[in-house]
């Protein structure tokens, strides 16, 4: 296990509305500890940021895993090493209530690996589930924690021989018994390549993104539920030869506080921008159809590979992996911004890549933004920094601090983990208003049962510094 106090570097954000944001780089990566991040952190029990690196990690390494606390000191948790723990993690970690972590590898050509599902808990990486090509290959999202306690990927490749190897979404236990759930058919309207994380509905119905196919080859949304049956919501170029309605979906979607769900194409929108030009889309996705609520025009961003976050102010944040400023090291497409836009299509750019000299700042920001129980958002870039293979930073619009809760549905009488910031001495514990029963763990999380007869709403603690609300509203499930 390494440690590593990282030198931080401050860039102010100008000429962005009140109040004051900040932009801080807290780790830039140098090969040995890691390189090429691609996935969205995860807050842990400990109140550190967990995250996988694609890339490096020592001489022989296949990617790493790794932890960065708020305050940006670095520890390198496991370097991958091809068989027997998988190679090239390109999905991030999955938190569960026990601390657990859980999450996939996509293998590699060169050693013939079709990627792992894994888990990892006290310094130790156990391997689940080792695909065969035929249950599936190559997964590429972080893994969904449903509401059965279940976990449920996609691979973006495999699948049985008469489908063409083109994807597959799968169910696994946390003890590792997997279950294919469904194979994406070659040439079909229910979509190709799956690239995207999955995200479930307070319903339990579970939802995704293809890359490609549909009825227009450009991608889908689906539907699946958890015995396998499997509904195209809608494909992808529906509008104009240009797809002003957006083209080719990397990210999955995410679920907002309104219902609807969130997302972002990779290309189409503008109409002077082909598919393969790279331009991209955010868009809702509702009972009335795909709206498009705003358009990247380069300047602003373009090609958006990651899943949207909603902020506790209601606000969708994300990254844009082209677009914004030009430089050597990205060329003339941009080396990617971070922006929000309200679920009404109001559009922010809150900042733009290798703003700082030689990209220290980062460039290609492929990972998306998760919000800290502190208020502040973090994230990583997939090149830039001083060796040119990434970084990991901070930004600050000044939101308050907040709870999150582990997991966010249940039943009357089930333990809730609760995340946060400075909760030793806390008073008290409602759900909706209603008090429950709590035990404080650690000053970075507490646990709590749903107490009887509650109604779903919002989760509040009581600490000496005040009232700390939940970032989304207790499911009670019946």
């Amino acid at each position: 296990m390494r440690i590593v106090a990282t030198i931080t570097a401050v860039y102010l954000l100008l000429a962005l509305a009140a109040p004051a944001q900040t932009f801080t780089v807290l780790h830039t990566f140098h090969r040995g500890d890691g390189a090429q991040p691609v996935s969205a952190l995860v807050q842990g029990l400990d109140g550190s940021f967990y995250g996988t690196t694609s890339g490096a990690g020592g001489t022989d390494g296949h990617g790493t895993i790794f932890k960065i606390t708020p305050a940006g000191v670095f520890t390198s948790l496991h370097v991958f090493s091809e068989p027997p723990d998988g190679a090239t993690p390109y999905g991030g970690l999955t938190l569960v209530p026990d601390g657990t972590f859980y999450g996939v590898t996509s293998g590699t050509s060169i050693s013939g690996l079709a990627g792992t599902v894994f888990k990892y808990s006290s310094d130790t990486l156990t391997t689940l589930h080792t695909f065969s090509t035929e249950d599936g290959a190559h997964p590429y999202a972080t893994l969904l924690l449903a509401a059965d306690g279940n976990l449920y990927g996609t691979t973006t490749q495999g699948g049985t021989p008469e489908q063409s190897s083109i994807g597959t979404v799968f169910r696994i236990t946390e003890s590792g018994d997997f279950a294919g759930l469904y194979n994406f058919a070659s040439g079909g309207d229910d979509g190709e390549y799956p690239y995207g994380a999955l995200a479930q509905n307070d319903a339990g119905a579970i939802y995704g993104t293809t890359r490609f196919g549909g009825a227009h080859n450009q991608g889908t949304l689906f539907r699946i539920n958890k015995a396998g049956s499997f509904t195209t919501l809608y494909s992808f170029c529906a509008i104009g030869d240009t797809c002003t309605d957006g083209a080719t979906t990397f990210a999955g979607l995410i679920q907002g506080a309104d219902g609807a769900f969130y997302g972002v194409t990779y290309s189409g929108g503008n109409a002077t921008c082909a598919p393969s030009n790279v331009c991209g889309t955010a868009f809702k996705y509702d009972k009335n159809g795909l709206i498009t609520l705003h358009s990247f025009q380069g300047n602003d961003g373009g090609a958006p590979e990651a899943p949207l976050y909603q902020g506790t102010d209601g606000n969708l944040y994300g990254t844009a992996s082209n677009g914004g400023h030009a430089d050597s090291v990205c060329g003339l497409v941009g080396c990617g911004t971070i922006f929000s836009v309200t679920p009404s299509g109001v559009f922010n750019l809150l900042y733009q890549f290798c703003a700082a000299a030689g990209c220290a700042d980062g460039a290609r920001p492929l990972a998306g933004l998760v919000q800290g129980t502190d208020g502040n958002f973090y994230g990583a870039t997939n090149i830039g920094g001083s060796s040119n293979v990434g970084v990991i930073y901070k930004l600050s619009v000044g939101l308050p601090p907040f709870i999150k809760l582990l997991p966010g549905l249940g039943v009357t009488g089930q333990s809730i983990r609760i995340l946060g910031n400075n909760l030793l001495g806390t008073t008290g514990v409602t759900f909706n208003g209603a008090p429950a029963e709590f035990t404080v763990n650690t000053n970075s999380f507490i646990t709590a049962k749903v107490p009887a007869g509650v109604t779903s709403g919002t989760v509040q603690v009581m600490t000496p510094n005040g009232v700390l609300s939940s970032n989304v509203a207790f499911q009670v499930s019946r």
